[in-house]
């Protein structure tokens, strides 16, 4: 295999893993979002809006995926925007990946570091 044709592969895997988790960050998060209220944990009130960020945020999530999976197959034709967007998701989700840690040490969000990662070693010096 290639470098170029490794490369591509990364990214579109964390593309797919981008817009994998925004699925998933809705269909788990709205039921678990329920339960806190259920429990008291959180606020009815705050409910209605809370629910809209998280399906919000979800949403975003693959559509970064999708955008980083259009942009994927422009990285054989050495195009400097796809590796551009491709390195600022990347980064944008390794910061945020870090920062979650930060201040909620648990490994498991270390998940958007490590796909933050998967999306900007790749194209990082492939910028011209």
């Amino acid at each position: 295999m290639s470098l170029s044709a490794l490369k591509r592969a990364s990214v579109m895997a964390g593309g797919g893993a981008l817009v994998v988790l925004g699925l998933l960050h809705v269909a788990m998060g709205l039921p678990a979002l329920q339960r806190a209220v259920e429990r008291g944990d959180l606020a009815r009130r705050l409910a209605a809006p809370q629910m809209v960020n998280w399906v919000f945020s979800g949403a975003a999530m693959s559509l970064f995926g999708v955008f980083v999976l259009l942009a994927s197959r422009e990285l054989n034709h050495e195009r400097r925007l796809a590796s551009r967007l491709i390195g600022v998701a990347g980064v944008f989700f390794t910061a945020v990946g870090l920062a979650a840690y930060a201040f909620q040490p648990t490994p498991a969000v270390l998940v958007f570091a490590a796909v933050g990662l998967m999306l900007w070693v790749p194209v990082a010096g492939s910028s011209k």
